[in-house]
Formats: C-alpha cells, sequence, structure tokens
C-alpha cells in the first residue's frame, strides 16, 4: 500500500493519495504515457481501489505497445525507490503488479518482483502538475447512468442481476454436460469457499479431488470418523497439512493425527500447483478451516448425497436455505485459525454470510440450471424467483466501487441480493473496459 512521502508539484505538495485520484479517474488520457523503459502504456480500466494489504490497484487492465491487454495490479508510489524501501520485492502479493507507476523514477532499473521478473515503471513528472490545483470532485469517476430516475436504475441493476444469474446458470450448465451435476455443484461451493483470493487453488483442488472420490472415502467410514478422513484428505491434498509445511507440533495436536490417517491414506503428496494466498485474508477464513468446514458438509451430506441435500433444503419453507451450509464451531476449530495457532473463539467455519453467498451465487443458478436439464420448470422458476427476492448481502469492494460510481450519496435503496449482482454484472461488463457508451445503450433498450 502507498506510504505518505510527498512531492512539491508548483509550490503544493502532492501525496500519493491524491496521485491515486489521478490514477483512479484517468485524468491523464490525454497524455502520451511511456515507460521508463519506452514502453507506450494504454489505460484500459485502472483498477478497483484495493483498500486492503497489497498493491493499491486490483484488477487493471492495460495495453503496452499496442500489444494484447495485460491483467493485474497497479502499485503507486511518489518515489520508485519507495518499491523496495517498502520491501515489495519479498513479497509475492506484489507478483500480480503490472505496471509501477509513480511521480519520479529515481531508480537505475526496473521495479523487481519476489518472483523474479522486472515491472515497467511509469514516470508521471511533468504530466500531472497541472492536476493538482483541480478540486477533488473533478476526480470522481463520471458515469452517464448517475443521471437517471431511482426507478430506471432499479429497472436496469434487476435486469444486469438477471443476467449475471443465467450467465451462472449456463456454467453450471456446462459444468453439469463435462462432469456430473453433482461434481459441478461442488465445485461451484468450493470455489465460493475461496473466496476472493484462494479460489482457483479450491476450485483446482475440487476438480484434483473430485466429489465421487470424497464420498467413497466418506461410506467406507462410520459417521463420527469420516469428517477427519475427509480433513486429511482435502487438506493433505492442498498440502496445507503440518508436515507438508514443516510445522511441529504436540502429539496430542490434531495436525497430527491427520498427518498419520493421510499417509494411511496412502497419499503422501500433495495434489494442487496453485499458490495458497495468506496476505489480506482473515484468519478465521484461512483455507484449513474452509477446507473443514468442506469435509463437514460432504460427510454429513453423504447418507442423502450432496445434491439432495441441498435440494431438499431449498425445498422447505423452513429453515432458510443458506443454513444448509452453515457449519457451526466445532472441535477444533472451534478455538484454532491453524494448526497450531490458537483464536477463533467460537467463530463458525461457515457462517451466514458465506453461506448466503454460496446461496445465491451457487446454489439458485444451480438449481435453474439442473431444473432445465431434468425438465422440471417449477424448479426453475423457484429458483429464480428466489434469486429475486433475496434479502441483500455483504458489501464487497466491488459494490461499494459501484455505489460511488453509481449513486454520489449513496445507494440505500437496493432492495435485493439481485441489485447487488447486477452491480457487479455491470461493473465486469462494461466499467472494467470503460464501455460507457454501450453500458448507457444497454441500460435504455
Amino acid at each position: 500500500m502507498a506510504g505518505s512521502k510527498r512531492v512539491a508539484q508548483s509550490g503544493k505538495p502532492l501525496s500519493e493519495a491524491w496521485l491515486s485520484r489521478i490514477w483512479q479517474s484517468q485524468l491523464l488520457s490525454d497524455h502520451e504515457l511511456i515507460t521508463s523503459d519506452g514502453q507506450a502504456v494504454k489505460v484500459i480500466f485502472p483498477g478497483r481501489r484495493n483498500r486492503e494489504a497489497g498493491p493499491d490497484f486490483c484488477g487493471a487492465i492495460i495495453s503496452l505497445n499496442s500489444d494484447e491487454p495485460l491483467r493485474g495490479d497497479v502499485e503507486l508510489h511518489i518515489c520508485s525507490s519507495q518499491w523496495l524501501e517498502h520491501k515489495h520485492h519479498y513479497d509475492p502479493a506484489y507478483n500480480g503488479v503490472i505496471l509501477h507507476v509513480v511521480l519520479q523514477h529515481d531508480c537505475a532499473t526496473l521495479t523487481p518482483l519476489q518472483s523474479g521478473g522486472p515491472v515497467p515503471v511509469l514516470p508521471l513528472d511533468g504530466k500531472v502538475s497541472e492536476l493538482h490545483r483541480l478540486p477533488r470532485q473533478a476526480l470522481q469517476e463520471p458515469c452517464p447512468l448517475r443521471a437517471r430516475r431511482k426507478a430506471d436504475l432499479a429497472r436496469i441493476l434487476d435486469m444486469a442481476g438477471e443476467e449475471r444469474f443465467f450467465k451462472k446458470a449456463s456454467a453450471f450448465q456446462a459444468d453439469t454436460n463435462a462432469f456430473g451435476p453433482g461434481q459441478a455443484l461442488y465445485k461451484g461451493i468450493m470455489r465460493a469457499l475461496g473466496y476472493a483470493h484462494n479460489k482457483e487453488p479450491f476450485e483446482e483442488l475440487a476438480q484434483q479431488v473430485p466429489l465421487v472420490e470424497l464420498e467413497q472415502k466418506a461410506s467406507a467410514e462410520n459417521p463420527l470418523r469420516a469428517g477427519l478422513v475427509l480433513q486429511a484428505y482435502l487438506i493433505g491434498s492442498a498440502g496445507l497439512l503440518p508436515q507438508q509445511r514443516g510445522i511441529s507440533l504436540g502429539e496430542a495436536d490434531l495436525g497430527n493425527k491427520l498427518d498419520r490417517i493421510w499417509h494411511l491414506l496412502g497419499s503422501p503428496q500433495a495434489s494442487i500447483t496453485q499458490s495458497w494466498r495468506w496476505r489480506g485474508v482473515r484468519p478465521e477464513n484461512w483455507p484449513m478451516r474452509r477446507l473443514a468446514a468442506a469435509s463437514y458438509l460432504i460427510a454429513e451430506s453423504n447418507q442423502q448425497g450432496l445434491i439432495a441435500t441441498v435440494l431438499g433444503n431449498l425445498a422447505s419453507q423452513s429453515p432458510k436455505p443458506e443454513e444448509v451450509f452453515m457449519i457451526p464451531a466445532r472441535g477444533y476449530w472451534a478455538d484454532h485459525f491453524d494448526f497450531g495457532v490458537a483464536g477463533a473463539r467460537g467463530t463458525p467455519l461457515i457462517g451466514r454470510g458465506r453461506a448466503t453467498e454460496i446461496t445465491v451465487n451457487v446454489t439458485l443458478p444451480f438449481f435453474w440450471a439442473w431444473g432445465q436439464e431434468r425438465h422440471q420448470p417449477q424448479l426453475s422458476s423457484q429458483a429464480r424467483e428466489l434469486y429475486r427476492s433475496y434479502p441483500k448481502l455483504a458489501e464487497n469492494q466491488i459494490t461499494r466501487l459501484m455505489k460511488e460510481l453509481l449513486f454520489p450519496r449513496g445507494g440505500p435503496w437496493l432492495k435485493s441480493a439481485c441489485q447487488q449482482q447486477g452491480l457487479l454484472h455491470l461493473y465486469h461488463s462494461f466499467c472494467q473496459e470503460k464501455k460507457c457508451s454501450p453500458c448507457y445503450a444497454w441500460g435504455t433498450a
């Protein structure tokens, strides 16, 4: 994240916070942007402001010398030497940086990554001197939808939310045809358990350790032991068991027990190649806890099967649909964040917030697709109507950004998860690549 160093421009100091606003608003679009090594930069999307640990902007899209667009992160500093001062070259969280934007380039080389590759440096000295005098509101991203009436915006967000729903449903149809319905649902749940930081390794793990394999192992054990066996198998396949990570524990620690089960299963090697991310992830959401939750969920639904368990909960009037995914704190994980790391204090393995995310983003589009596949229109209709009326979910970085763009005075009138999903759809379909005219035309169609 940016520090507090300042450099004077026309008698007024320019802070990194101001430089961030200039970058986000893209008031540099009229300037020729050239990196220190002579590459022409075209900014397609500046990225979304990261208010957590790590690079300043995430998900940026740029082109160098008119080549194919690059997607990644952007880090901003007043001076390029601050990258080394802040030791970002030792931090793998910055390996996704594709551009280092600075006011002054005071280093002799490009910016080094922990992974070994260099990052182009874009010096802005001389290009922002006139911008420091602009009022703050001039640095806010204009949005053509801002002027629309409240009723029109609500209609647009409902329409965008439904389009996102059907896009997800289409992906589930493809996965169902390729891997079978149970695996498609399991893969979606696993991806959701990874949150933003670890969704790719969770998805890869679901592919490497398919549902049918886990169900077979659970069926071979008594119900009390099945959860432990699946924990050992999933966490071991992820390469996160204590022995695999060189963690020494007391003999009675659960980690040692899972190590022994893993070896008895004849699986001494981890099967996942993706890197797990820890930076920016709250300890209660660390992968081991989420994998333990997945183990309990699969073990406890094994008698009926995952689809039947989730579908039965969806069809019933009570409890609420998300409650099938809520896994309370239990056993070792009731007071541990990781093997040998005490904490948690009864934090659920899957709380209501994450369970509702799984319901809205996985369960409902999956069952719409499955209803279509099985010629059960009533199931598809139920899933769609529930999606349209589901209460709002927790905010995230993208929904907060979109509310700032669309509703400068806030958007408390958002009524449903569908409308929140609409914000995400607009961001990914239009805002991310600054397709403002197509967005406006789409919204007025």
